[in-house]
């Protein structure tokens, strides 16, 4: 009843895709924020789905993690700006920053292996 051990990006993405849905969630609990709350779960979705594909399809799973992240980076980064607030929107443009690199990376090396 053992699940294989997961991949490093996996257990990145999969937390950045729990740490979106919670906080869309709680910005709905709290304020009634309907788009955080389907931001929320729509990218937290694609983060797990992300986490999930790239265990069989590694370069697709780290492109689909790729344009999750630069989409929480621009949004995220758009709120910071404004807000001038570290939680949430300036802590959520850090790590999708960290989503950003990674994931870029790793899709980059996928593809350069798919096609040399």
């Amino acid at each position: 009843f053992f699940s294989p051990p997961m991949g490093g990006s996996q257990h990145l993405n999969f937390t950045l895709g729990g740490l979106l849905a919670a906080g869309g969630a709680m910005g709905y609990a709290k304020g009634k924020s309907v788009p955080s709350l389907v931001a929320g779960l729509t990218l937290g979705s694609a983060f797990v789905a992300a986490a999930l594909w790239s265990e069989t399809e590694p370069f697709k799973g780290h492109a689909l993690a790729t344009g999750a992240s630069a989409l929480t980076v621009a949004a995220m980064g758009k709120r910071f700006k404004s807000t001038k607030k570290l939680m949430p929107a300036g802590i959520l443009c850090m790590f999708g920053t960290a989503g950003l690199l990674y994931n870029g990376k790793k899709a980059k090396l996928e593809w350069d292996v798919d096609h040399s």
